[in-house]
């Protein structure tokens, strides 16, 4: 049985980023098979109303703008592939609106690689995340548009909210996600952002959290650290760079199912400033 790996093609500024972090995922799942996914959208469907009206060399453009991006993609694709021979991969490039075409896809997926959306444009980014997080409720694992670091998972850092750890939570659910990396992995640190400078005890389930990892033979190790007047989600990240992590664990908190995705505010600020990749699951 192989274990599904969706990366999510759409930019190609950021599509060797993303492959590479399926790749280096790949390396940590038994008989992990990599679907480099891209979705042509229809030559009309990402227009507004004001724009419906196209003549005919205004839609023959747009045919060729989209079979020329796809053809650039599958070209990054197999250079990538050449390279990585051991590793089974495909391009899959079919038409059709992205939420649900990747939801389609996303079902077998045991995760989904995805470029971080960018401030502007690439609204499909945004709507694939949204996707990949609510409604197919799979583990993502976001990363930046720039090549990663030579490891992903060999020191990774788990981020918890301030507050009570909730065993059954989202970020319970993307540690479990991530215990194929965390198996293997030389260091794992927790982050706890405290707002106080002198914290008492750890709350029972963070505890309870590090000693079962231990447990387990995760080499584990608590970091309580107080953020001061620093925002908790910048604070996270920066503590992360700090302990030399090359990967964020954490729960995708959101609320409402509508198209324009919804983070918690935590959540939702460490992902706008994320330089390194973060493995999310809600």
């Amino acid at each position: 049985m192989t274990t599904p790996i969706l990366a999510f093609l759409n930019q190609c500024a950021s599509a060797a980023a993303v492959l590479g972090a399926a790749g280096r995922l790949a390396a940590a799942l038994p008989a992990a098979e990599i679907i480099a996914f891209h979705i042509r959208p229809g030559p009309r469907g990402d227009l507004m109303p004001s724009e419906e009206i196209m003549t005919e060399a205004d839609f023959a453009a747009r045919v060729a703008e989209i079979e020329t991006r796809a053809a650039a993609l599958k070209e990054i694709f197999h250079t990538w592939q050449a390279s990585h021979a051991p590793i089974r991969a495909r391009f899959v490039s079919p038409e059709g609106e992205t939420a649900e075409r990747l939801l389609e896809a996303a079902q077998e997926a045991a995760f989904i690689v995805l470029a971080r959306p960018p401030a502007y444009h690439y609204a499909d980014s945004r709507v694939a995340l949204h996707t990949a997080l609510f409604r197919a409720r799979r583990p993502v694992l976001l990363v930046p548009p720039d090549p990663l670091a030579e490891s992903l998972g060999r020191h990774p850092a788990i981020a918890i909210k301030p507050g009570a750890f909730d065993p059954e939570g989202p970020t319970a659910r993307a540690i479990a996600a991530a215990l194929p990396l965390l198996n293997r992995a030389a260091e794992v640190d927790i982050l706890v952002a405290e707002a106080d400078t002198n914290p008492a005890e750890p709350a029972p389930a963070i505890a309870a959290l590090l000693a079962r990892l231990r447990g387990d033979g995760v080499p584990a190790r608590l970091d309580r650290f107080a953020r001061g007047a620093e925002e908790t989600g910048r604070a996270l990240l920066a503590r992360a760079h700090a302990r030399g992590a090359d990967l964020l664990i954490m729960g995708a908190y959101g609320r409402g199912e509508v198209v324009e995705f919804i983070l918690g505010g935590v959540t939702r600020s460490l992902l706008a400033a994320a330089d390194l990749p973060v493995l999310l699951r809600h």
